[in-house]
């Protein structure tokens, strides 16, 4: 399922080292309305927030670790924003993960059109 043309375009940024999957995802996700902005490291990352996505989707396994990326990220995107994709969740992680404030734990091998919907979800606009 393609994108309702009626949605409001969102600006996503994904944080991750592996190109090739980044690409897919970016191509997969423009197709499915977002405006998709990429980073691999730290610093990319904060200079993409700084245009203040809609959204974040952060790779579990990005350099120096998804804890101190999300926490740089907090001070130009709302921490509800944020989503951390992994190829598995352990309870445990999942817990504090949720507790530390972040929108979302998603798993790699969700359904692309199902992983639009849930960022779709968390990019929309809060009363």
């Amino acid at each position: 399922m393609l994108a309702d043309p009626n949605l409001p375009a969102r600006r996503l940024l994904i944080v991750s080292q592996h190109r090739a999957a980044t690409e897919a995802l970016c191509d997969h996700l423009s197709r499915h309305g977002f405006i998709v902005a990429q980073a691999s490291c730290e610093a990319a990352a904060l200079e993409a927030a700084s245009a203040r996505p809609d959204v974040v989707l952060l790779d579990a396994d990005v350099a120096g670790g998804w804890k101190p990326m999300a926490a740089a990220l907090k001070g130009l995107v709302p921490a509800e924003r944020i989503a951390v994709l992994a190829s598995y969740w352990h309870a445990d992680e999942q817990r504090e993960a949720v507790a530390s404030g972040i929108g979302g734990t998603l798993l790699k091998h969700l359904d692309g059109s199902a992983l639009a919907r849930q960022l779709r979800a968390m990019s929309e606009p809060r009363p």
